[in-house]
């Protein structure tokens, strides 16, 4: 009893610490690797505990913040659709669409269009 009293509190600050760095790096690189370092954490314990706490993979949730990053910027810039991919951490302009297509059910021009009509 006294470990899991202890245990979770640690827990919380490990997958706190993996929210925090991918956050901060939206527009890096970030492999699954790099985020357990800074957790603490194996892969597979972090990519457990993420999905326990979170709901979704960590790689799935780094995807999503950039789709939302990518949204925030289409709407509030005349940027170009490659400029927001670098910018939010995209490969090209070619993953951004596929992820934003599967995320948003919409391409990025159109979600642009849409948004501005």
């Amino acid at each position: 009893m006294i470990r899991t009293a202890i245990a979770a509190p640690v827990a919380k600050a490990n997958l706190s610490n993996a929210i925090n760095f991918i956050e901060a790096n939206l527009d890096q690189s970030i492999g699954l690797t790099a985020i357990a370092e800074i957790a603490g954490l194996s892969v597979s314990h972090l990519t457990r505990q993420f999905r326990a706490a979170v709901g979704q993979a960590p790689h799935q949730y780094l995807l999503q913040r950039r789709v939302e990053n990518a949204k925030r910027r289409l709407r509030g810039t005349d940027a170009s659709i490659p400029q927001i991919a670098f910018v939010c951490g995209f490969a090209s302009q070619q993953h951004l669409t596929r992820i934003f297509k599967r995320v948003c059910g919409a391409t990025p021009a159109a979600y642009r269009k849409m948004s501005r009509d």
